[in-house]
């Protein structure tokens, strides 16, 4: 008797009688195909167990790994968070201390007069050295920061904050960064932001300094004559405003072909750019990710040897009567005179400076003694707020984490 389910052939119940003849009359088979029927039911039940069993295992086997794989994520997240701040430490030393040593070769520059041309061309090398060295340790925090924020991008750890901010007030906090830079290196700036001037809208202001850090960092180092100029423009769309800005330079411009990676991980024009110009191929990447967390896209033109123009865009809103008011409270405080000015010239600064990295507090230290004032400094966070409630000062310097890895 054929056992099946559904059409399908399941098993075979075999039942032999040598011993009476007719034996298996037509009731006797009917009850074995009710048997046989049984038979299919209790197996397709088995079978359908041991599915079901399988797919809870599998489930419980991958909940498992998926509880493993956030586990080894958070750690790895926490690992990168560690390095990166070890490394910045003593890269942050370096500059610091580079700093400090030209301050000193200045001084025995002014000491040595001109009497002395040999002692002066010796002072001359060691200040090109320290500035190689300077110059080493920044491109190497950039590399750290940048391997921070795309670690921080890839684990979804970044949040946008959105405050009221002004574009072109935040543009001209960004071109103060660089106008050293681009007064070495003989590269003219211009701005244009009559399209937002008025403007304060609601967004993340730090994500969009650091967009345009980024791409103005950039066009910096590959631009060795001429100018930079920076556009910002805005469109509106009902309760959103669209921000656009504008990069363009007249550096040594791409192919259309090397524009078409340019914003991949890792990424980088030619193969020479490394050696030339240094970088790790992440700021674009990063500078894409965080433009579309902003809800905005990022574009390229450019053409060889003429210059580059990259584009980007940001959906901001715009500020409730609550942040607009206390924007303009955090706008009348930056202008208004501090109150260290109001120290009389043959005052000293009092200065307190808390800083858990020996060598970072030595360099600050020196920086701020040297620019007369008068330092109180701890090396702990508990120990900083005690001073702070024993003492008054001018200025307050916290670089420390407490328990819980936080900044104070």
């Amino acid at each position: 008797m054929p056992v099946t389910h559904q059409n399908e052939l399941r098993a075979i119940l075999y039942v032999e009688n040598e011993l009476a003849t007719d034996c298996f009359t037509s009731e006797r088979i009917n009850v074995l195909s009710i048997l046989t029927s049984q038979m299919a039911i209790s197996l397709q039940n088995s079978r359908s167990f041991k599915e079901q069993l399988k797919i809870q295992q599998v489930a419980e086997f991958q909940r498992g790994r998926a509880q493993e794989a956030e586990i080894y994520r958070e750690k790895q997240e926490e690992f990168i968070d560690r390095i990166c701040h070890e490394i910045r430490n003593p890269i942050q030393g370096i500059m610091g201390n580079c700093d400090m040593m030209n301050v000193h070769i200045r001084e025995m520059r002014q000491l040595i007069g001109h009497g002395q041309p040999e002692m002066l061309e010796k002072i001359q090398g060691l200040d090109s050295f320290v500035d190689a060295v300077a110059i080493c340790a920044k491109y190497q925090k950039v590399i750290t920061d940048d391997v921070l924020t795309l670690s921080k991008l890839e684990f979804g750890k970044i949040v946008l904050v959105d405050s009221a901010l002004s574009p072109a007030v935040l543009l001209d906090g960004v071109i103060r960064m660089f106008e050293a830079e681009m007064e070495k290196k003989g590269i003219k700036m211009t701005r244009d932001v009559t399209g937002v001037e008025g403007l304060v809208a609601n967004g993340d202001g730090m994500r969009i300094s650091q967009v345009l850090i980024n791409l103005l960092s950039n066009a910096i180092k590959f631009t060795s004559a001429g100018g930079i100029k920076i556009i910002m423009d805005q469109t509106s769309h009902g309760v959103k405003v669209e921000l656009k800005c504008t990069v363009e330079d007249t550096g040594c411009g791409m192919h259309e072909s090397e524009c078409k990676h340019l914003f991949n991980r890792f990424e980088q024009v030619a193969q020479r750019t490394q050696s030339e110009y240094g970088g790790s191929g992440l700021g674009l990447f990063i500078c894409k990710n965080l433009v579309n967390l902003m809800g905005g896209t990022i574009r390229v033109e450019s053409v060889k040897d003429v210059g580059s123009r990259f584009i980007f865009t940001a959906s901001l809103g715009y500020p409730s009567e609550e942040q607009l008011a206390e924007y303009r409270t955090q706008l009348e405080a930056s202008v208004a005179t501090p109150r260290v000015e109001k120290k009389q010239r043959d005052q000293q600064l009092k200065v307190l400076v808390v800083e858990d990295n020996k060598i970072n507090h030595k360099v600050l230290t020196s920086m701020l003694v040297k620019a007369g004032c008068t330092c109180m400094g701890a090396y702990n966070g508990v120990e900083g707020l005690a001073m702070y409630k024993e003492h008054e000062f001018d200025l307050n310097f916290y670089g420390c984490h407490n328990a819980s890895n936080e900044w104070l």
